[in-house]
Formats: structure tokens, C-alpha cells, sequence
């Protein structure tokens, strides 16, 4: 009842929440969408260490580089929590809330230095601009593939994306 007044009334959980069945239970139950925790943010799919391949295995891999993007080489994304979740939510009725493209708190160091290095000065803000454009497209392009082969078409799983998370949180490192 209280679903079709509000639209979607969601909960935040992460992978484990959904491979229990007593909490998978209540959450479908009580609500009609989930937000991952951690699962989709920037440092789930980068990982904690650079993966660097070619941007042509990467086109093989369906990647997006973006016309802008000069460097030779781009991190290796890890899909599998996404595609465990995407399928998760659709067998069990659930939406998704994609949560969050970017988040500067939950990115690894080295997705901003020079070669994809944490121990180096941060690139300029062309190269940073393409990188942030290879990740979103990809990501939200992958996102949209999968949700098709398992849903027939986009929109049926992933129903909102939050694509900055605390934009305007001020660190200490700006104090």
C-alpha cells in the first residue's frame, strides 16, 4: 500500500544482506528497492590495485574510451558484485538505486595520478576529465547491457543513478 502512494520505498544493504534469505525476506516484504552500501561505488569496480589493459583489449571488453582519452591504457573494471546484484533485484522483484558513480572518499588514490600511479603527482584536468568520461560510460553502459540480457530491456532493474556522492564535502585536506 504504502509503495504505490510513495512510488519506490527502499533500503540500503550490501551483497551479504541479499545472499541471506531471512533478510532478503523482510526486504521484500517491506520494500520495493534496494541501494547497495558499497557494491557499486568507484572503489568496488577499480579495485584497491591497478589492473592496466590495452584500450584495445579494452574495446574488446565492450569498454567506452572516449574520443578525448589519450592514454594508452585504462583500468580493468570488476562487474561481478554488479551483475550478481542486477540479477539478485530482478529475481526478487526489487529496484535498484545505481549508487554512486563517483565519490572521491571511495576511489582508489592511484584512479587519479599520473599513469595510474597512487605514488604520483594527480594528472591534469584533461586527463581526469577522460578518465571520469571512460568510467561512467562504461560503467553505466555495462550496467544497461546486463540489465537487458537479464531483464529485456534497461529501466526494468535500475530505475535511478546517483552520480556524485557529497559533491560539496570539504575535507581537511582543503581547510
Amino acid at each position: 500500500a504504502m509503495s504505490g502512494t510513495f512510488g519506490k520505498v527502499g533500503n540500503a544493504v550490501n551483497l551479504s544482506d541479499l545472499r541471506n534469505s531471512n533478510t532478503l525476506g523482510i526486504i521484500k516484504k517491506d520494500f520495493n528497492s534496494i541501494t547497495m552500501e558499497n557494491e557499486m561505488k568507484p572503489d568496488a569496480v577499480l579495485g584497491n590495485s591497478v589492473n592496466a589493459i590495452t584500450k584495445e583489449e579494452a574495446e574488446k571488453l565492450g569498454y567506452i574510451i572516449p574520443d578525448n582519452y589519450k592514454e594508452t591504457s585504462v583500468p580493468k573494471l570488476n562487474f561481478d558484485r554488479i551483475d550478481k546484484i542486477l540479477q539478485t533485484a530482478y529475481d526478487n522483484g526489487l529496484g535498484l538505486r545505481g549508487h554512486t558513480l563517483l565519490w572521491h572518499s571511495q576511489t582508489p588514490a592511484w584512479f587519479f595520478g599520473i599513469d595510474y600511479d597512487a605514488d604520483e603527482d594527480a594528472v591534469d584536468e584533461d586527463t581526469m576529465d577522460a578518465r571520469i568520461d571512460f568510467y561512467v560510460s562504461t560503467v553505466m553502459d555495462h550496467v544497461m547491457q546486463k540489465e537487458k540480457e537479464i531483464a529485456g530491456e534497461t529501466g526494468k532493474i535500475v530505475y535511478a543513478w546517483d552520480i556524485v556522492n557529497e559533491y560539496l564535502h570539504r575535507g581537511r585536506a582543503w581547510s
